[in-house]
């Protein structure tokens, strides 16, 4: 094993705790119920870019602002869905309530 590769092997040590540094503050913002509009400030830390604007229970109430050089917004569900500003200009997809009453009294 050369200096290299030790040097590479760090490199991605940092990369991967900078990815899962990401990951845990995007999931921190995930609601129970709902939806949460979470603006993101390109030029602070990612431990600091991510702020909570708004909480919602129906998708449909959510107006993302539109992303500019430094801030973006995003919308995550419970489940980690994002749905940016082209996502939630188009129609809703709806879902057949039907079908789910059907799902579950098969339960």
């Amino acid at each position: 094993m050369t200096g290299n590769d030790e040097l590479s092997s760090g490199e991605k040590k940092d990369s991967d705790r900078a990815f899962d540094s990401g990951r845990e503050e995007r999931e921190a913002n995930y609601p129970d119920v709902g939806y949460t509009l979470v603006g993101i400030n390109l030029m602070r830390p990612l431990s600091e870019a991510l702020i909570v604007v708004k909480h919602c229970l129906a998708l449909f109430s959510i107006a993302t602002p539109l992303a500019t050089e430094f801030e973006d917004y995003v919308v995550y569900d419970q489940h980690g869905h994002a749905y940016n500003h082209d996502d939630l200009q188009g129609p809703l997809e709806v879902v057949d309530t039907t079908d789910v009453d059907g799902m579950v009294d098969a339960a």
